[in-house]
């Protein structure tokens, strides 16, 4: 059993050697090259396409969300508005207010306040 062993490795060996002797490594190398530099081109077109195709979905989210903020925007800015409106007639009414009370101030002398006395009661 060895020796069969051995003659069908000493087979595989030998018709290894030829097979490497009969290919040309620079063509092999050659076919290599081109296929990776196809996969390359293939790799980057697909990354390409795909990024592309994000980036579009990114503009519409951007556009839809900036409808959205918009359309929000614009309702409360008239809330806002009034209450700009509101807030500038109470300055105005305020200012008024003081303006009044800084020209009627007098001053008045103040008041003498007697202190009392209190008899204390004695129970005997």
């Amino acid at each position: 059993m060895t020796n069969e062993l051995k003659k069908n490795v000493m087979g595989k060996v030998e018709e290894i050697k030829n097979f490497i002797s009969e290919v040309n490594v620079n063509e092999l190398k050659g076919t290599i090259n081109t296929l990776v530099k196809e996969a390359q081109k293939e790799f980057q077109a697909s990354v390409k396409k795909e990024i592309d195709a994000v980036k579009v979905k990114v503009q519409k989210e951007k556009d839809t969300f900036e409808k959205k903020a918009l359309k929000v925007l614009n309702e409360h800015k008239k809330d806002i508005v009034q209450l700009q409106q509101k807030f500038e007639k109470l300055v105005k009414a305020n200012a008024k207010v003081k303006a009044k009370t800084a020209k009627t101030t007098k001053k008045f002398p103040a008041k003498k306040v007697a202190k009392k006395t209190t008899k204390k009661a004695s129970s005997r």
